[in-house]
């Protein structure tokens, strides 16, 4: 050891030939710290590769995240389109309900939702004109832009869809009170028959003189069943010189229909009628050539032509 060096002798369990190695103490030592080098290096990189594959997972798992909320923001852009699909549908309906309403002027611009958008009105309908374009990306950066807009088409079509509604319960409110005045108005043809005689002037068919003729004149067979062209209340139901056996409705809004020459009557003042109620039957009464049923219709008291009511 005094000379710095280390003698290894190797003897064989068995006869053989003993061998002596010479080892410095210096190679040992280096030796040692190339191992102690060796284990630091393996232990780090031991180290490291342990958080690289942790990493590595954890990218994973973000990615497959990601790729779910894609798959979802891309499910709600077809939604999300749908609507506004939609939402543009009821706009035309709601412009065109509009331009055969008086409302279409007053407040037309209530129905601003989607068709406000095709007539370059802003705000977050406007959005709508890049719908089909909004970036679909794993990059969290892409999602959260794209998460964005989605939002605020979403905050749009929420604004679009409150100002529909509105536009349409006005709609709604205005076509029901426009149905109490339909049903009210004399539509029908109280009787199926063929017209004999229109409304206006011509010649009496006793003196042959020209005159007013307040009605129009339907010939059909004696029995045959008049019904009540729209709703209204019975203001007389009897004889009544020329007209014969006489039935008169008031319909309401200044309007009254008369049915004349009847042969039998089957109401009586007061009563409420529905359209197609049966309220009579054709006769030859009163002031009469053949089993027919006149039939007028007065507004505020004046006789006015029957068919510019007529839709059926």
């Amino acid at each position: 050891m005094k000379n710095g060096a280390f003698t290894i002798f190797v003897v064989p369990d068995r006869d053989g030939v003993s061998r002596r190695f010479r080892i410095s103490q210096k190679w040992i030592y280096a030796m040692a710290l190339v191992a102690f080098g060796c284990m630091g290096f393996l232990s780090a990189f031991l180290i490291h590769y342990v958080y690289v594959v942790d990493e590595v997972f954890e990218a994973n798992a973000l990615r497959r995240h990601n790729q779910a909320l894609v798959a979802e923001l891309g499910a709600l852009e077809g939604k999300v389109g749908h609507m506004e699909t939609a939402l543009l549908g009821l706009g035309k309906l709601d412009d065109k309900l509009r331009s055969m309403t008086s409302l279409a002027e007053d407040v037309g611009g209530l129905a601003i939702g989607p068709l406000a958008a095709q007539k370059g009105a802003g705000g977050p309908v406007g959005m709508g004109s890049f719908a089909t374009e909004i970036p679909l990306s794993n990059d969290a950066t892409m999602y959260q832009l794209s998460t964005a807009l989605m939002e605020g088409r979403v905050q749009g079509l929420a604004q679009q869809a409150e100002q529909q509604l509105m536009s349409l319960t006005e709609l709604v409110s205005f076509f029901g009170a426009q149905e109490k005045v339909l049903a009210h108005t004399p539509s029908l043809w109280p009787i199926r028959g063929w017209m004999t005689s229109r409304y206006g002037v011509r010649s009496d068919p006793y003196t042959g003189e020209k005159s007013m003729h307040n009605g129009v004149d339907l010939a059909a067979a004696a029995g045959t069943k008049v019904l009540a062209p729209a709703e209204g209340t019975v203001i007389y139901a009897g004889d009544r010189g020329a007209y014969g056996k006489m039935i008169a409705v008031e319909h309401g809004m200044g309007m009254v229909t008369h049915y004349g020459h009847l042969s039998k009557i089957f109401v009586r003042v007061g009563d409420e009628l529905e359209r197609g109620q049966h309220i009579g039957a054709v006769g030859n009464t009163g002031r009469s050539t053949g089993p027919h049923l006149h039939y007028e219709v007065r507004v505020d008291g004046v006789p006015v032509n029957p068919e510019q009511y007529v839709l059926d």
